[in-house]
């Protein structure tokens, strides 16, 4: 149950990240300062990433990273939804 909850807080949390960086620029915030946001937040996770590829010892190309965190970010937008209105049946 906690993994379900962890996962959750992870998709939620990177569509508000997102989110947060659109209504900041529409709201008049200086396009520098979101991107010193964005850019903060890639090292940091790309600073875990480079930790977790250390760990499991796989390459990871994370010059390729923040495309497809933005993927990730579209994929939360239109295909979690889906999911959370109609439940994949699967075939046995």
């Amino acid at each position: 149950r906690s993994t379900k909850m962890l996962l959750g807080l992870l998709h939620f949390s990177h569509m508000g990240f997102y989110l947060g960086l659109v209504l900041s620029l529409s709201v008049g915030i200086p396009c520098i300062w979101v991107g010193i946001v964005y850019l903060a937040r890639l090292l940091f996770t790309g600073a875990v990433m480079k930790a977790i590829q250390h760990k499991i010892k796989a390459p990871l190309n994370l010059a390729t990273y923040p495309i497809l965190d933005l993927f990730f970010f579209l994929y939360n937008l239109f295909v979690v939804p889906i999911g959370l209105i109609k439940r994949p049946e699967w075939r046995k």
